[in-house]
């Protein structure tokens, strides 16, 4: 896990860094729908919290966006 402070913009990079070429699953509660992402993500899931862990895994592929507080980091 990596947490990082800052601009959204800096997402992008972060994933570079990663080496992360397949776009990534964000999860984010329903407040953060409206956020503009600096890249296309595979999917959203933003049932937060949410008990269908299997299935956001599922969509996840090699990485995971949290984005907002302690119940998107937790899923």
């Amino acid at each position: 896990m990596i947490v990082r402070w800052g601009n959204v913009s800096l997402l992008a990079e972060v994933l570079d860094e990663l080496g992360v070429h397949d776009p990534p699953l964000v999860v984010a509660s329903p407040r953060w729908d409206s956020l503009e992402l600096p890249f296309a993500p595979a999917a959203r899931w933003n049932e937060v919290p949410s008990a269908r862990i299997d299935e956001a895994a599922d969509l996840a592929r090699d990485c995971v966006v949290a984005v907002g507080g302690g119940s998107a980091i937790d899923l």
